[in-house]
């Protein structure tokens, strides 16, 4: 399932609203966590959490650009937009009676391993297309080391032309090209703004992420040099499969598949747009592409 709440527009319930110290940002972070409960309470009454897995994390770290409205990501670099860990490294918590063991690991992994782990789960079969992911299971179900070594950053809009911007292996991260994210032009750290344009690194910035998960010491990469070569060693695996395809965003949009307030109205979609301030919010929704 996935919740809106806390990012822009937010938006809590009545119940919620004008009800923590955090304003409109925590009001709607107070009554997703509830909505959260709610789900949980609902595994548990109908006797179906012991057959559940459940794993709650998030897509991108904060919007800097809008400020305490987007919230900030405490001691690591930028937030959204940005290959920095800000930007990029999201808590994840992973729930499942009786075979999810309480307690806390730093071993690596990516949502994009959601999908095989849960092949793995239901025994399901792979298809033809080439699966990113690698199954979580030995972290979950095990408490042992991650499958995972390694990952590659990506901008959030790529070019063929440079490709990924930084690739991490084990607690090691280097950055080939930094860029800003989505922030603020008067964000304190520069590297994070969104006018701050695409550097190229050679050699590039080395952080040790475990030491210094702020990616603010850059290694002396001529000092790790056995690093350097087991990241370039995942760069030449990495580059080997893989293929750019069109951007989906890229495509356009279907404007059949547009939400709207009064779905039967004409001239479609231009009547969605009136002057009611919920209708208005839908349509802010509508000009989005699918």
């Amino acid at each position: 399932m996935a919740f809106t709440h806390v990012h822009q527009p937010q938006f809590s319930d009545e119940d919620y609203t004008n009800t923590t110290l955090r304003g409109p940002f925590g009001d709607a972070l107070a009554e997703l966590d509830n909505e959260v409960g709610l789900i949980m309470s609902t595994l548990k009454d109908t006797q179906v959490d012991d057959n559940t897995f459940v794993f709650f994390a998030s897509d991108n770290g904060p919007s800097l650009r809008v400020q305490q409205q987007g919230g900030n990501a405490g001691l690591l670099r930028c937030g959204k937009g940005s290959t920095w860990d800000g930007g990029m490294r999201e808590p994840g918590i992973a729930w499942w009676p009786g075979k999810i063991r309480q307690g806390r690991t730093a071993e690596l992994a990516a949502t994009v391993d959601l999908f095989p782990t849960i092949m793995s789960i239901t025994g399901a079969k792979s298809g033809p297309a080439f699966i990113d992911g690698i199954d979580m299971s030995p972290i979950l179900f095990d408490s042992k080391p991650s499958n995972r070594e390694s990952y590659v950053y990506f901008p959030s809009s790529y070019n063929p032309s440079t490709g990924y911007h930084a690739i991490r292996w084990k607690q090691y991260k280097a950055h080939y090209y930094t860029s800003g994210g989505v922030c603020d032009k008067i964000y304190p750290d520069i590297v994070c703004r969104s006018n701050y344009s695409r550097h190229s690194h050679d050699p590039p910035l080395l952080y040790n992420l475990h030491q210094d998960p702020s990616e603010i010491y850059n290694l002396d990469t001529t000092q790790y040099a056995d690093v350097m070569d087991k990241i370039e060693e995942v760069r030449k695996n990495f580059e080997s499969t893989f293929e750019y395809s069109q951007s989906e965003m890229g495509r356009g949009r279907d404007e059949k598949l547009i939400p709207c307030a009064s779905p039967s109205c004409k001239p479609f979609p231009h009547c969605c747009k009136t002057n009611s301030p919920k209708s208005q919010l839908w349509s802010s929704y509508s000009s989005a592409r699918v």
